[in-house]
């Protein structure tokens, strides 16, 4: 599934969903005069700034449809609406695909720190998929729709956030006091807050994430103290550490955590043996690569998942081999996908992925 941009085409489809005026002042509220609405009051709603209505398709199948916006002057707010589902394909978790790609665009692309919602009551399959994705019952409001009271639950998405520094490195700190935490090290121009969309899947399985501001351009002999800061931080504050890391911060999270217990180590598009990738490269730095030489992972016991595109035009697949073979890690690979995983679909592939692993480990840790 991905979602893109509403068209005007879509709208006889969605509206053809509401098969009766109950389901439609389900969906719709008061927003609508009559039933059944015409496709061109739908591109009325959507009229004005702050608006981003979004359709889902599987393939080329329209499923779904909702709509983000921004209420109010606080751009990190994020209200949902207009939230639907092709009703002859329920059952095949459609709804908190499309939330969870929701609640992603919102976070990366409109910088959303909270995502609120309203549900009516009685709608009980919507307000049990809204709790499943991590909305919380924060009110109740009543509406009057067509002469009748109806009730409806206010909900909020939102991770408890803190911002500090640990040493000298810039830290965001996600999701309520846990034994468990993830740290997420980015790659090459990477921040603190690509944190956030991964803490998406990290916080409801009872983690806590740590994004940091790693300066992975620098020379690795500047670089390694501050993670060696950080790592002394971890387990100082907390019992289990694992780690969730980015292409080049995957090299730097192995040199500063090979001698630590690490509960299990997510690598995407990872640099593995940078003595290969820099002998792979036109021209080197001679210092860089003689620090390498002397500096090469000696010890790695972590369970650890790779995800990988099919072909990777900036770290080969040969980079990693002899690491893979030692380190029996567990590989998956997304045809067509690139190093930096971008696109829509990309991200919801990577994301599926993520809750796979967190899934597969917490059902194992229960076994």
């Amino acid at each position: 599934m991905t979602l893109r941009p509403f068209k005007i085409n879509d709208a006889a489809t969605i509206l053809s969903w509401c098969r009766n005026k109950r389901a439609f002042r389900l969906w719709s509220a008061d927003r609508y005069k009559d039933f059944p609405a015409r496709p061109e009051e739908m591109m009325e709603q959507y009229r004005g700034e702050n608006m981003y209505p979004l359709t889902a398709v599987v393939g080329e199948a329209i499923v779904g449809h909702i709509l983000l916006r921004r209420p109010s002057k606080d751009k990190s707010v994020i209200r949902l609406g207009f939230v639907i589902v092709d009703d002859s394909k329920r059952g095949k978790g459609y709804g908190k695909q499309m939330l969870r790609h929701a609640i992603d665009y919102a976070r990366r692309e409109l910088g959303a720190r909270k995502i609120t919602l309203g549900v009516f009551c009685d709608n009980l399959p919507a307000l049990e998929c809204y709790k499943s994705v991590g909305f919380l019952i924060t009110g109740a409001n009543t509406f009057s729709i067509d002469g009748e009271e109806w009730e409806a639950f206010e909900m909020e998405f939102t991770m408890e956030t803190e911002e500090a520094n640990i040493g000298s490195t810039p830290a965001l700190l996600i999701g309520e006091k846990s034994e468990k935490v993830f740290l997420f090290v980015h790659g090459l121009r990477g921040r603190k807050e690509e944190a956030l969309a991964f803490a998406e899947v990290a916080v409801p399985n009872g983690y806590q994430v740590l994004g940091i501001d790693l300066p992975v351009e620098r020379k690795p002999w500047e670089v390694l103290p501050l993670l060696e800061e950080v790592r002394d931080f971890l387990y100082e504050n907390w019992k289990h550490v694992s780690i969730r890391a980015n292409s080049i911060g995957s090299w730097f999270s192995l040199l500063a955590f090979q001698w630590e217990k690490v509960g299990q180590a997510l690598f995407v598009s990872p640099i593995l043996d940078m003595k290969k990738f820099i002998e792979g490269m036109p021209t080197r730095e001679d210092d860089y690569y003689e620090w390498v030489i002397n500096n090469l992972i000696a010890c790695w016991d972590a369970p650890t998942y790779i995800l990988r595109p099919e072909v990777d035009m900036v770290v080969s697949e040969e980079t990693g081999r002899n690491f893979i073979s030692q380190h029996h890690c567990h590989i998956t690979i997304m045809p067509g996908g690139e190093h930096w995983f971008h696109t829509p679909e990309q991200y919801a592939f990577l994301k599926a992925w993520e809750e796979r692993v967190l899934s597969y480990n917490r059902a194992s840790a229960c076994d």
